[in-house]
């Protein structure tokens, strides 16, 4: 009995000497008792049970199926938790209110620590029964949570027996509010347990995958909160590199099908509703729909987060005064012993400085919450209550005068709205320039090739630069008005403080102190980021909004109501009211009355008047002169063009579609797959297509045979070689309907012959499949069982050849005459055998060279490498550094930066801070001193604006001024770089390149490098020197804060160092993971008309949602990171708080302190808080933006094409004679020749024709020419200059060309013929003449100033090949290379320009390349290839009289008879 009754003297703090109870405390000594047993049992249980599941190692469920009311449980016992706190600090202030010379009274306290040590373990436990679903334990944590009720509610009694009310106790308040908590727990605990048993015993969830590491939604609220949860990922990337599959997949709410399922529905909703109401759809309501709880969501996070913020600027006060009358008063001095009253408590300092560092963490929590789910609506609506608020408060701090104060501000808010205005119309001009620099880099970047023959690189490149200054010049304008109100924000507080304090004594009576001043300061403080940020968030939303948002975007679904029924092959035409219900069995296709044209907004038609109807099994051949409307005909029967008049029709049971546009359009995948397109692998059937469209030789000689990988746009393909693939595509596809759109042009004659036999005839018309064949090689003609003829879009003969006689006799006589007779048939198999061994024998040497190393798309060979370890794989992937950014990087940004700038802009942001650090200490010195002279007042006042906002205001502009103009030096310097090294890069650089990856630099990196760089750089160094400034203020007011401020140092640098480890590679991912969105996007764009015609839009939709994934997989880590760091820098902010404030208030409360000195620090301390965090996240951002750098650097050190040399006379060449002497050609260094010891001379004025089959080096010998390869041996001269000693542009502009792919740039017919302006009117007609089209250029309205869309999609392929011509004629070169410029237009058209040609061209030296012989027959001398060496050098007649010549057995599969001498 004795030691119980010591325990008890010594638990209660009993007078022994006395020997009678505390009157003061009454009865509550024994409940505070038993809740210390049941406290302390449940400790003891809960720690077993923590002991237990450590040791164990049971294997945690991957996703955890959350109880119901999950949130709100964790929520209550986070307020749970905050209440004991809180009533352990009441305990304690309690238990010092008796005299110092009592003992202490544990029981006040002690309890209250065990019950914080059970909650923590109750989070704990809570957890283990949730994953496993284990009953016992939730009926264990019932038990506690009601006997802690009871134990509540016997407290609450015993209080009652006090003398005092219970609204004058505090613990009758914490007492009060545990006892709801315990309650709604206990009955939340007995909800679940009641309703959710009969789930299964794992808490394993259905939609989570194995490989599904994000794991946000399915983890508990407090790990959610703090995402504690993605602890792994910065502990797994501090110890090895984190890679793409490191991440795994997303949960399925995140994927963008889920995303954008959800808004489709929302949208489809909005559009019923705007139907009824007569009315436009709005994006804006579907996006609220969609997003909107979300929206309201992080609106109220962000709300609770800045009323957080506020309590430390309202707690300074207060604190002040706790300090001031603690120094004044004697301890315990007039404080009655007993329970403390709620006032008491909040006006004691230690209690407020933790109330303080609770309020921090929790607006931590919440400001980083918002920050995962805020958008944009909710920073203006943010803004405005933050205002409000701050206003509210400071008024009731200073009176009148802190709305003098404010009105400061208001001010500053004026001339933002009028900057910000500003801003948005640059913003908007910077977009759209972007946006124009963007669409031109793309159009130069796909005719790169043809640009570099024409010398245009410096047209372009100027061209391009042109836009980039103006858009360089808008930014400029944005950042100065940017920067102005950066300024003027960074000023208004010292120009407040000013007007202020200076007024407060005049205007209220009462002298300035420091509990009225420091917390002023602190919410002018809070005021400056919302008058900063509203009006900017405002307008330039606007700008954004309007630029790629509702305007354009509603416009877009409004044309797409308005012509959803006009594009009809497969929509409206089925429910046409004018059309039959089905069509006869014999007809696979009919068109009534159709008229069609491309544009939506014409009414033109650019076909009319089509009235047909295909047959059902049979071939239908459609032919026509250059732009007669062939392949619009084509594009009319499948949807792609806007139907005025009329409707198509196909059969209901016999529509299925395959297509062989004219330009072969290929994706990059293996080749097989480029055939299969998704249908399944048939092996009999897939070879017998490949032997049907000459595949199989090709296919043999591939190192990963037909598993070989495709590059982008089939760069690693001759035009031939992509041609049959895409016919093998459609003929492999087994539709109902095949089109092929003049396929044969681009092959060799015997490979077309073959081709057409054994593809189309063969596994097409005698499998009764309905094909479509456009061409302009007539000698198949015969073959068809319809025949359509178009000229000016109008179709002028339809029916069988033996009606074409009396319709067309011209192109019957034509057809006839080539048509070869049955008795030649024997020896035509003869050669074609003999051909292919041969061509065979050339594939095996392309072989060899590409095992060697690799061949550009510019070449005619068949296959390039890249790696020939991976031999299937064609590209490598995409350059990604690894490990921290280069210094390297850092110099070479700041040396574009401008280091004058630079260090102007250093000395000045540091010398900014340190003059408001000296007006916030004259301002306390001020404050402490009580000054009420107005006189005196007012002097210091004039000597403080003089000395301090003066300084201040100058080291900020001038700091400001000078980032502006290193960042817009910077921006301009290194995009200048980055495009003069790409436009120089030999072309070998652009075929083993992917376009997406290019633009991505153009793209992304760009604007990164254009605005946030420069936005981080600023907030760096500013938040740098703000928490510079704050440890400075607090170790100068306290030197004792060195203790605090060297580990919080240090754990921020170890948390920055894990941190920027994972975020530097997850940045680097996310550059690398956008550019296949992009290469895969233009592919699409690409091949619409073929995905549509397939109706492989949903495979192709689902691929690039894949591709979107993968990125988004990286960004949401990316972002979640940045809120894992940010929590955790949130923390240890408070923490500095916390101690700062700790520190302070014991200081001054043993007299070593002034009270406004106390103030300084922890305000200066609440700022560490939240600067502390941005030091560290802007440093990450910086090095991960330093990334874009890194990537643009790689660009502007590629190497580039050697443009020096003596320039010739200003007429060379003046005759044509070309002579070369011993020349080996190679793609690059690291390859094989494709050209051997070629030498040969080619006299002034002669016409030389080059063939051979493919692979033979028939484009090689061309590029040659160009220097576009490399010529490592002997050398070519052109009237007896080394055309290697002439500079590079010189050579090019000095030649001409008409290149076999043609292409036609954005602008003006003009400037596609003349882009420097060099030629009159004229000059440009009579070009236009002489290529057949000045017609076609008359009658547009404009005439030479006429449009020309994006790669000339305005004009056929044969027109842009006639324009080629026209563009070679005006360069009045003496040599003129033709690489194959008739392959796309029909036979008449080539007869007339071959009479053109040879009076126009009649003195220059004529250089044809020829797939077609015929084309060829007429030149003066032969030259035949074959693996890269000349073979047959003679005239046409001597070859052709040799029946064992390579060039006799190529005309002779052309299928022509000619009698030569």
């Amino acid at each position: 009995m004795g030691s119980f009754g010591d325990l008890h003297v010594w638990f209660c703090g009993l007078n022994k000497s006395s020997g009678e109870d505390d009157l003061t405390l009454g009865n509550t000594c024994r409940v505070d008792a038993l809740d210390l047993i049941l406290q302390f049992v449940s400790t003891i249980v809960f720690f077993v049970i923590l002991l237990i599941g450590v040791c164990l190692k049971v294997s945690q469920p991957l996703c955890v199926t959350k109880f119901p009311a999950h949130t709100c449980r964790w929520l209550l016992l986070v307020g749970l938790l905050i209440l004991l706190l809180g009533s352990l600090a009441e305990g304690i202030i309690t238990d010092s209110t008796f005299d110092n010379n009592e003992s202490t009274k544990p029981h006040l306290y002690l309890t209250q620590c065990f019950a914080i040590l059970v909650t923590l373990g109750t989070y704990y436990c809570l957890q283990l029964a949730e994953m496993y679903r284990l009953k016992s334990l939730l009926m264990g944590i019932s038990v506690y949570w009601i006997c802690s009720l009871s134990m509540q509610t016997l407290r609450l009694l015993s209080l009652q027996e006090l003398d005092a009310p219970l609204s004058d106790l505090a613990r009758s308040y914490f007492t009060t509010a545990m006892i709801v908590i315990y309650g709604i727990l206990f009955l939340l605990n007995g909800l679940v347990i009641q309703k959710c048993w009969q789930q299964t015993m794992h808490g394993d969830r259905e939609d989570c995958a194995d490989d599904m590491y994000y794991r946000s939604d399915f983890v508990n609220t407090l790990s959610k909160l703090t995402y504690w949860w993605l602890n792994w990922l910065p502990i797994f990337g501090y110890k090895r590199v984190v890679t793409i599959d490191d991440l795994g997949v997303l949960p399925i709410e995140h994927r963008t099908k889920r995303i954008h399922q959800s808004f489709m529905q929302a949208y489809e909703q909005e559009k019923e509703r705007a139907s009824t109401n007569s009315q436009l759809p709005s994006l804006w309501r579907v996006y609220f729909t969609v997003h909107g709880t979300g929206m309201v969501e992080s609106l109220v996070m962000k709300i609770m987060a800045d009323l957080f913020g506020f309590v430390g600027p309202l707690a300074l006060g207060p604190i002040i005064v706790y300090v001031s009358n603690t120094v004044d008063t004697p301890a315990n001095e007039n404080t009655t012993p007993g329970f403390i009253s709620m006032e008491m408590l909040f006006t004691n300092g230690f209690f407020l400085v933790g109330v303080m560092f609770i309020a921090t963490v929790l607006q931590s929590i919440c400001n980083q919450t918002y920050e995962y789910w805020v958008n944009i609506e909710g920073v203006h609506i943010r803004s405005a209550i933050q205002v409000i608020i701050t206003l509210v408060a400071l008024y009731f701090k200073m009176g009148f005068s802190s709305t003098l104060g404010a009105s400061v501000f208001i001010i500053t808010i004026s001339s933002h709205f009028v900057s910000a205005r500003y801003m948005s119309e640059h913003e908007k001009a910077a977009l759209n320039l972007g946006d124009q620099r963007l669409k031109s880099c793309n159009e130069v970047l796909q005719g790169m090739k043809l640009i570099k023959l024409l010398g245009w690189q410096d047209i372009f490149f100027t061209s391009i630069n042109k836009v980039r200054e103006l858009e360089v010049n808008a930014l400029r304008k944005i950042k100065s008005f940017f920067n102005a109100s950066a300024i003027l924000t960074d000023s208004s507080p010292l120009f407040v403080t000013m007007i202020a304090y200076g007024t407060y004594t005049a205007l209220t009576g009462l002298i300035l102190k420091p509990d009225v001043a420091l917390p002023a300061l602190a919410l002018f403080n809070i005021f400056q980021a919302p008058i900063f940020l509203f009006p900017i968030h405002t307008f330039l939303t606007k700008a954004k909004s309007i630029k790629a948002g509702d305007e354009a975007t509603e416009t877009t679904l409004i044309n797409r109501k308005q012509f959803s029924t006009s594009y009809g092959a497969f929509q409206s035409s089925f429910n046409a009211s004018d059309v039959p219900r089905d069509l006869p069995d014999d007809v696979a296709i009919k068109v009534q009355y159709g008229s069609f044209t491309w544009n939506p907004d014409s009414s033109i038609p650019i076909i009319s008047d089509v009235n047909i109807e295909i047959p059902r099994g049979k071939l239908t051949m459609v032919i026509g002169e250059v732009g007669s409307g062939k392949s619009s005909l084509i594009s009319a029967m499948l949807g792609e063009m806007t139907t005025l008049q009329g409707s198509v029709q196909f059969h209901s049971g016999y529509h299925t579609v395959a297509l062989a546009s004219q330009t072969p359009w290929l994706i990059n995948e293996s080749l097989r797959d480029n055939i299969l397109f998704g249908q399944p692998y048939d092996q009999e059937r897939y070879e017998s297509v490949l032997e049907a469209c000459a595949l199989l030789p090709d296919i043999e000689i591939l190192p990963g045979r037909d598993m070989t990988e495709i590059g982008e746009k089939g760069i690693n393909l001759s035009g031939g070689q992509k041609q049959r693939i895409s016919v093998a595509r459609a003929v492999y596809s087994s539709k109902d309907i095949v089109i092929l759109d003049d396929p044969l042009s681009s092959l060799d004659a015997h490979v077309g012959a073959h081709l057409f036999e054994n593809a189309i005839m063969r596994l097409l018309v005698q499998r009764n499949t309905t094909v479509i064949l456009v061409t302009h090689q007539i000698r198949f003609v015969p073959h068809a069982d319809q025949i359509l003829v178009l000229k000016n879009g109008l179709i002028t003969f339809q029916g069988r050849l033996q009606d074409m006689e009396k319709h067309n006799p011209d192109i019957f006589s034509y057809v006839r005459q080539t048509d070869r007779s049955d008795s030649e048939s024997s020896t035509h198999e003869d050669a074609l055998s003999t051909d292919t061994e041969s061509e065979r024998r050339l594939l095996e040497n392309q072989a060899r060279l590409i095992k060697h190393g690799q061949l550009s798309k510019s070449t005619d060979l068949s296959l390039t490498f890249a790696d020939t370890n991976d031999e299937a794989r064609l590209l490598d992937e995409e350059e990604i550094e690894r490990g921290t950014v280069s210094y390297k990087v850092y110099w070479y940004y700041f040396s574009s930066f401008g280091w004058t700038n630079l260090v102007i802009f250093t000395l000045f942001f540091i010398c900014y801070p340190a003059f408001v650090i000296g007006a916030n200490f004259w301002l306390v010195s001020w404050a402490d001193a009580g000054l009420s002279n107005l006189q005196i007042l007012w002097g210091i006042t004039s000597g403080y604006m003089q000395a301090c906002v003066f300084s201040a205001i100058v080291s900020d502009f001038i700091a400001l001024v000078s980032v502006v103009i290193g960042a817009i030096h910077a921006t301009r310097i290194i995009h200048f770089k980055m495009f003069r090294q790409i436009m120089q890069s030999p072309m070998r650089f652009f075929d083993i390149t992917p376009l997406g990856r290019i633009l991505n630099r153009f793209s992304a990196d760009t604007e990164v490098i254009d605005s946030k760089l420069f936005d981080t750089l600023n907030c760096v160094f500013f938040n740098t020197m703000a928490c510079l400034s704050a440890a400075v203020v607090n170790v100068v007011i306290s030197p004792y804060f060195l203790l605090v401020i060297i580990p919080i140092v240090i754990l921020c640098y170890y948390l920055q160092w894990i941190y920027i480890a994972s975020s530097r590679e997850l940045q680097r991912l996310d550059s690398v993971t956008k550019s296949p969105v992009f290469s895969h996007f233009s592919e699409t764009l690409g091949g619409l008309q073929t995905i549509r015609a397939y109706r492989c839009q949903r495979r192709f939709y689902n691929s690039i949602m894949d591709r979107v994934d993968v990125n988004n997989t990286v960004f949401l880590y990316l972002q979640t990171m940045n809120r894992w760091l940010g929590v955790r820098l949130d923390f240890l902010g408070a923490t500095a708080v916390l101690f700062s404030g700790i520190i302070t208030v014991t200081m001054a409360s043993v007299g070593y302190l002034a009270p406004g000195y106390v103030g300084l620090a922890i305000a200066y301390a609440l700022q560490t808080s939240d600067f502390l965090n941005h030091v560290v996240t802007f440093m990450a951002d910086l090095e991960m933006q330093m990334n874009a750098v890194e990537r643009v650097k790689f660009y502007t050190d590629l190497p580039t094409e050697s443009f020096e040399g003596q320039e010739p006379s200003h007429d060379w060449p003046s005759k044509g004679k070309v002579q070369a002497q011993d020349i080996w050609v190679r793609y690059a260094h690291d390859t094989d020749a494709v050209l051997k010891d070629v030498s040969f001379t080619i006299h002034a004025g002669q016409k030389i024709g080059i063939c051979g089959r493919t692979g033979s080096g028939k484009t090689s010998l061309t590029l040659a020419f160009f220097r576009l390869i490399d010529t490592y041996r002997g050398r070519i001269l052109i009237d007896d200059e080394d055309i290697g000693t002439i500079p590079l542009t010189t050579l090019r502009k000095r030649l001409a060309i008409i290149p076999q792919d043609p292409i036609l740039f954005s602008g003006t017919i003009r400037f596609n013929l003349d882009p420097e302006g060099t030629k009159s009117d004229g000059e440009l007609w009579q070009a236009l003449d002489i290529a057949q089209l000045k017609n076609v250029v008359g009658d547009m309205r404009k005439g030479l100033d006429g449009e020309v869309s994006e790669g000339g999609e305005n004009f056929s392929v044969g027109q842009r090949q006639l324009f080629c011509l026209a563009r070679a004629f005006l360069n009045h070169s003496q040599v003129l290379i033709m690489d194959e410029a008739t392959a796309s237009i029909d036979h008449h058209t080539v007869q007339i320009l071959q009479k053109v040609l040879s009076t126009a061209f009649a003195k220059q030296t004529v250089i044809t390349i020829a797939h077609r012989v015929s084309t060829i027959l007429d030149s003066d001398t032969i030259f035949v290839l074959q693996s890269g060496e000349i073979v047959e050098n003679d005239t046409p007649e001597a070859l052709l009289a040799n029946d064992k010549s390579i060039f006799y057995s190529l005309v002779l599969s052309d299928r022509k008879k000619y009698v030569k001498a």
